[in-house]
């Protein structure tokens, strides 16, 4: 059964507020001050065990406003279950409520069983008001821890209850100095019955005799009472003795049993201690394994990525020497080429040129192609135009023309034939156009345009020259009777106008031809630029504008995979150098620790690293087991020290009590049994002379009472028999109730006494721990309430010596051991603590937490705290824990 959830509906300054969930074992609740930590606590006591009234001495927790109610929700593998209680009568009624499982309505006292409400307030769920309660509660009526030791074995009712219920009832009967005591009231009535019978017997003087016998036999009785007492009381005292004296002699057996096992264990544990030796070199190195372990990971990384990068610069590498072959250079060069934007540029506007210039060329050749086609079949047509006048048209034709129309114009008017010029006009353009593009070459440093504008120069003044030498006059002799006038003047025009045709067609087609030429040799010079700029640039002669963008494309490639390599060897470089700086710390490492030298490979680096990880691992676990079996020796030596004195101890008291009865030497269990039987049979011989001297008194009383008539006599007679008769029934209630008490009183101590060692070891193995075995030991004696330490030198303290953190740390030491031991007592029930860490050094502190923190696994414990640094330090020793944080109310 484990608690889940403390829900407050109305309790002190808390209203609707819930805690939880609680974990199965610690549950760390940090908050600050005024966060409600002590009244969730108190409101957990008050929901199992009732709200306490105005008259109690307990905080009140009452709300600004209707009355006090609270739940509890319990939880276990096959349910769920609510606890409710609202304020009211008898600490307020209670409810449970079923949300799993099957119904319980009788849950919260199956919680409570064997625990009541001051114990769960002491022992259960305490703060630092009641650290120092377990102490003062030991010798108080209500003893917390008998109660506790009375459920842990299923006792439904505390023997210490029934103790104190026969106890209350025999002193009800008697007490050797009380009046209104039941025997005590009884006996006075005795005696005053008696006295009156004693008047009433003086009163007859005939019976003097027997009256006088009778005193006789009363004063015989009352030394026969007497001796009877003192017989019965040696007896007493030696069948104490004799009970005593077994008791010390078991307790002295069962020392020598102790000693012995403890001895052998000591011996076991001093061996063991001997055998577990770490291994020095490992525990040296441990810093450095532990920092090789931890950047083992990061080195197989490292490896893993030498071995990538080596795999990717490899493959760079072939993709370099495959772009490079693909450029057609040799490596050096194509790396060496200036392939940047001004040679792409220049590329790029070379091909534009040269595509231009091409189309031009191949354009002003196919117009050439045309006209030469036109001129010449004009120039066929001449013979035919030429034929009716006689000539044959030659180169001289035009000249042969004029001078043939000046002697037909000599013959129509009678006058000499003239000279005639011609000046070639597209010659002229021609010339003028190449003077003005050499002109501007020249101004605008355009050396291109200047070399082309020389062709055009030299062309027009060829034709110009050419024009001009034609126009000079030829003379020709026409006989007037060739032909006649008019026909030979209608022949003329029409051999004038196919000449003229011819030397048109002949002029285009020549300057045709000259663009032609022109054109071509433009682009073979361009050609021939373009062909130097590559070869200043680097690549082979002869390269095309699209081979040269093509190379160019190449070697950016190429030196893309040339940096890309270069990128990758470098990584490769630095990974390398990294896993070689961590081979040489593992190799510098394991040569300490295993006595080895040498390079160690990267691939066997992770292995050496597990061999040091395991050498280190098996060296902290024999340095634990080392010091767990030095603990283990130091703890056995000085249990054994301890059980040697309460051997002495018991020894001595044995031998006290064999010279109390004169058996200093040779004394023994049966001499003391043979004094006890001697003192038994005294005590019979006694009771035996009394019941004859009571009978004989008894008849001769008897004899008197018939000799008397007197109704007052018989009166008083039948009174005295009665009050002996409720007396002799109270004597008998009396020593049972009182022999039933002692009984019952020794079976506790004698349970107690069993019992609390385990309670008491346990508390003492983890104030030890707590203290870092400055107290070694720990005595709760019975019947008190005080608590004994005893520090490394033997030296007691009681708790009132101590100080308050040390104390505080006792008191949870003592609460931590006896929980251990409880068994199923209050198995449902949490250990509520509230800031009991808060005096302890840091020290003691661990030491605290870690015993918390132990008994977390068998028990559920709430720690309620306002230090953060409490929380962390459970968070590091438990880190299974379950943490909660509150905000102030």
């Amino acid at each position: 059964m484990r608690l889940r959830r403390i829900e407050a509906a109305s309790f002190g300054a808390l209203s609707e507020r819930t805690l939880g969930d609680f974990g199965d074992g610690l549950t760390v609740v940090l908050g600050p001050n005024e966060a409600g930590k002590s009244t969730f606590t108190a409101l957990t006591r008050y929901v199992l065990y009732g709200f306490p009234t105005a008259r109690e001495k307990e905080p009140q927790y009452a709300p600004a406003s209707g009355r006090r109610a609270g739940r509890l929700v319990f939880e276990e593998d096959d349910g769920r279950w609510v606890v409710e209680r609202t304020e009211g009568p008898h600490g307020g009624p209670v409810a449970v409520r079923t949300l799993a499982g099957a119904t319980r309505s009788a849950l919260h006292t199956e919680l409570t069983q064997g625990v009541s409400s001051l114990a769960y307030k002491i022992v259960f769920g305490f703060g630092l008001d009641e650290m120092a309660a377990i102490e003062s509660q030991r010798s108080s009526d209500d003893n917390i821890i008998a109660r506790l030791y009375a459920a842990s074995v299923g006792l439904r009712t505390s023997p210490q209850d029934v103790r104190a219920q026969l106890e209350r009832e025999a002193d009800e009967y008697f007490a050797p100095r009380g009046r209104s005591k039941r025997v005590n009231e009884l006996l006075t009535e005795m005696r005053d019955i008696r006295a009156e019978i004693r008047t009433i017997r003086d009163e007859g003087a005939a019976f003097a005799d027997d009256r006088e016998r009778l005193s006789a036999l009363e004063a015989r009785l009352a030394a026969a009472a007497e001796e009877r007492a003192g017989r019965r009381a040696a007896h007493a005292v030696l069948a104490s003795a004799v009970s005593s004296y077994e008791e010390r002699i078991a307790q002295i057996e069962e020392r020598d049993h102790e000693l012995t096992d403890l001895r052998r264990q000591l011996k076991t544990a001093e061996d063991a201690l001997q055998r577990e030796v770490p291994d020095d070199r490992v525990l040296a190195a441990a810093a450095e394994i532990d920092a090789l372990v931890g950047d083992a990971s990061v080195y197989a990384q490292n490896l893993a990525d030498l071995r990538e990068a080596t795999a990717e610069a490899s493959q760079a590498e072939r993709a370099l020497a495959a772009a490079l072959a693909e450029t057609g250079i040799p490596p050096e060069r194509a790396l060496a080429l200036e392939a940047g934007p001004d040679l792409l540029a220049a590329v790029e506007e070379a091909r534009d040129d040269l595509r231009r210039l091409e189309a031009d060329r191949d354009a002003r050749a196919r117009e050439a192609e045309r006209l030469s086609v036109i001129a010449m079949r004009v120039e066929s047509q001449l013979h035919s135009a030429f034929e009716p006048l006689g000539i044959s048209p030659g180169p001289d034709a035009g000249r042969v023309l004029d001078n043939f129309a000046a002697e037909l114009d000599a013959v129509e008017s009678g006058a000499s034939a003239g000279t005639k010029s011609r000046i070639d006009v597209p010659a002229l353009v021609m010339l003028l156009a190449g003077l003005a593009s050499l002109v501007a070459g020249l101004i605008l440093s355009e050396m291109v345009v200047a070399i082309i504008a020389v062709v055009p120069v030299l062309a027009g003044a060829f034709f110009v020259l050419r024009g001009f030498l034609q126009g000079k006059s030829v003379p020709l002799a026409l006989g007037p009777t060739s032909v006649d006038t008019f026909r030979s003047r209608r022949a003329l025009d029409a051999a004038r106008a196919a000449w003229r045709a011819a030397e048109d067609s002949r002029a285009a087609a020549d300057a045709a031809t000259s663009e032609a030429a022109l054109a071509a040799d433009t682009y073979t010079t361009r050609v021939a630029l373009f062909a130097t700029r590559m070869t200043e640039a680097g690549l082979p002669a002869g390269t095309t504008p699209a081979a040269a963008t093509q190379t160019i494309t190449l070697v950016r490639d190429a030196r893309r995979a040339s940096s890309d390599f270069q990128a990758k060897i470098d990584a490769a470089t630095a990974l390398q150098a990294r896993v070689d700086a961590f081979s040489v710390r593992v190799a510098d490492v394991a040569s300490s620790v295993f006595s080895t030298l040498g390079v160690v490979e990267p691939d066997a680096v992770s292995g050496l690293i597990g061999r040091l990880r395991d050498a280190l691992a098996t060296a902290r676990e024999a340095g634990a087991r080392h010091a767990q079996h030095d603990d283990t020796v130091r703890d056995l030596a000085g249990r054994i020290k301890a059980s040697e004195e309460r051997h002495v101890r018991s020894k001595n008291e044995a031998m006290a009590i064999l010279a109390q009865r004169g058996l200093e030497e040779n004394g023994s269990l049966d001499a003391l049994r043979e004094q006890l039987a001697i003192a038994e049979a005294g005590s019979r011989d006694a009771d035996a002379v009394y019941d004859e001297v009571a009978a004989e008194r008894s008849r001769l009383q008897g004899t008197l009472d018939t000799l008397s008539s007197e109704d007052r006599g018989a009166q008083l007679r039948l009174g005295e028999a009665s009050v002996r008769e409720r007396l002799a029934d109270a004597v008998d209630r009396y020593v049972v109730t009182a022999t039933a008490a002692r009984i019952v009183s020794r079976a506790q101590e004698r349970y107690e006494r069993e019992r609390q060692p385990e309670v008491v070891k346990r508390a003492e193995q983890i104030f030890r721990t707590m203290t870092g075995d400055r107290y070694v030991g720990l005595s709760v004696p019975l019947g008190s309430n005080r608590l004994e330490v005893f520090d490394d030198h033997s030296a007691a303290k009681e708790s009132a010596q101590l100080s308050r953190g040390t104390a505080e740390a006792l008191y949870l030491a003592l609460r931590l051991g006896l929980i251990s031991q409880l068994g199923d007592v209050g198995p449902g029930l949490p250990l509520l603590m509230d800031d009991v860490l808060v005096n302890l050094d840091p020290e003691r502190r661990r030491g605290a937490a870690m015993a918390v923190a132990d008994l977390a696994r068998e028990r559920q414990i709430v720690l309620f705290t306002c230090h953060p640094d409490t929380a962390e330090l459970l968070a590091q020793i438990a880190p299974d824990r379950t943490q909660i944080t509150l905000d102030r109310c």
